[in-house]
């Protein structure tokens, strides 16, 4: 399979809304990151944030992630007899970060100083409790 690169797509033109991007919410299950339930906003196809998080009966840590896409050319795409494939096809490249919270201290400021006075370490640098987020 040949492809051949033809132009760069025009960016920032978005379809008769003015030019704005459509902002959607939503919410749901997956399996992605560990799975659980997710939250996310998404700005038209380019971006989308969210947050990936273990409910009751599926354990998971939280999981904050972020989704971008990004147009790189438009090409013409051939099998390997020269026959055409496609004409003009737009070549798109997505790009997900994340950051997992393995993690995450709660203190009680017992005695009003503001600072988390690490009382309670046992053998190893580990706290006396721990629960799953």
């Amino acid at each position: 399979m040949v492809a051949t690169v033809l132009s760069f797509p025009a960016f920032g033109q978005a379809g008769g809304n003015g030019g704005y991007l459509e902002i959607t919410q939503g919410s749901g299950t997956t399996t992605m990151f560990g799975g659980g339930e997710y939250v996310y906003v998404k700005f038209g196809d380019r971006a989308m944030f969210g947050v990936v998080y273990g409910v009751e009966g599926h354990e998971n840590s939280i999981v904050i992630f972020a989704k971008g896409t990004r147009y790189l050319c438009r090409v013409n795409v051939y099998d390997d007899k020269g026959n055409t494939i496609s004409i003009n096809r737009t070549v798109k490249m997505w790009t997900v970060f994340g950051q997992r919270l393995e993690d995450i201290v709660e203190y009680e400021d017992s005695n009003g100083n503001g600072v988390c006075d690490h009382i309670g370490w046992v053998g190893g640098g580990l706290y006396l409790t721990a629960e799953k987020v």
